[in-house]
């Protein structure tokens, strides 16, 4: 939030991370060069909180995990009232029609865009993997390349081609399409259990489940049913076993030709168990919250730059960076080619600040019916009445 106040209201934004808990930034990401310096006659001033004061807000003011108040009340003045509406009739209608998978038009409203653009370009700008991060990464990319080739079907005694002819690099196509899946597990549960769906975009939370999210990969492949050549699954998780046993578990129901190839990345061992735990984590050597962090950015960046699509849940803070990366283009309409399966994007840091605008889809019922005809007239609303 505080990258996208920064850019409405032309503030430079400097990053300390002196403590932040995975440690330093330029151990993952090259330096961002600085727009600005300071100047030669520059006298250390103390620095303010945030406080959407207006003209008398300080010219040196910082974020607090701790406190987005005055973020959080700037930035609800710019949320376009259109979008307060449009959410309560797609909350009421995802509600009344007991939707398992949130439909891809309401990953993003039109009118949010310039708000997501403004956080979305503050990531690209900074999201510069290390050298040694995208070694990584191309090993990877290699090895799931071979694995595909792999799986391809052969002629008779025949192998497969080796694809691409050339040696395999960052840029390189793989030799089949990659719809990429992020399936959080772990804590995440404390903060779904016993949620009403009123409470969450009229939606089940999908996790631990598997079926909305190949429900969504589904969307991506129309003839799944009798397609020879699925797309291959890039499933990662903070608990990758359990992640591919629950898709397993699901696709078992299916007959073979109709699963979905599963692969995963590469296991990275940690104290932590059963999925991601923040308290662990907080507690863990710098050298093990560094390996995570190493572990996921190679994931996420992989994922962005070479999946025909993402399937992933708006809830989790891992889907909100590759939505950001992907950009808005990818984001908007029925064609977006990154999909959240239970929630949608909200430029807030806490969903429930923006939500709240909304009408409630039970209590506010009649003025959900009266307000929609006139929506449904804009066909960017994505509302059939």
């Amino acid at each position: 939030m505080a990258a996208l106040t920064a850019s409405k209201l032309n503030y430079t934004i400097l990053i300390d991370d002196s403590q932040w808990n995975y440690g330093r930034l330029t151990d993952y990401f090259d330096p961002v060069p600085l727009s600005c310096q300071p100047p030669h006659d520059w006298k250390e001033m103390p620095r303010s909180a945030f406080s959407h004061s207006g003209p008398n807000e300080s010219d040196h003011v910082y974020a607090s995990r701790d406190d987005w108040g005055g973020y959080t009340s700037f930035i609800l003045e710019h949320v376009d009232k259109r979008a307060i509406d449009t959410h309560s009739v797609w909350n009421f209608v995802n509600l009344r029609d007991q939707n398992v998978v949130l439909p891809a038009t309401q990953n993003l409203h039109y009118s949010l865009q310039s708000l997501f653009d403004m956080k979305s370009a503050a990531l690209r700008h900074i999201w510069r993997p290390k050298k040694m991060i995208l070694d990584e990464i191309l090993k990877m990319k290699k090895d799931i390349n071979d694995k595909i080739l792999q799986s391809l079907p052969t002629t008779g005694h025949a192998q497969p081609k080796a694809f691409p002819p050339n040696p395999l690099d960052l840029e390189s196509p793989l030799p089949k399409k990659l719809i990429t899946v992020h399936f959080r597990l772990g804590d995440k549960k404390s903060e779904v259990d016993n949620k009403p769906p009123a409470a969450n975009d009229g939606m089940m939370s999908a996790y631990a489940k598997a079926k909305p999210y190949l429900d969504a990969v589904r969307s991506f492949v129309p003839d799944w049913k009798t397609s020879k050549n699925l797309p291959t699954l890039f499933v990662f998780s903070d608990d990758a076993k359990e992640a591919i046993r629950h898709f397993d578990e699901h696709q078992s129901f299916y007959y073979p030709h109709q699963r979905f190839p599963l692969l995963s990345p590469p296991e990275t061992k940690t104290f932590i168990d059963h999925g991601w735990n923040q308290a662990q984590f907080n507690v863990a050597p710098l050298a093990v919250r560094q390996k995570l962090a190493y572990a996921l950015i190679r994931d996420v960046t992989f994922a962005v730059d070479n999946s025909e699509a993402i399937v992933c849940s708006l809830s989790s803070n891992v889907c909100n960076l590759m939505f950001h990366l992907r950009g808005s283009q990818d984001a908007i309409g029925p064609n977006s080619s990154v999909r959240s399966v239970d929630m949608r994007w909200y430029p807030t840091a806490f969903s429930e600040a923006v939500r709240d605008l909304s009408l409630h889809p039970v209590k506010d019922r009649a003025q959900i019916l009266a307000l929609a005809p006139q929506l449904a007239a804009n066909e960017k609303n994505y509302i059939e009445i």
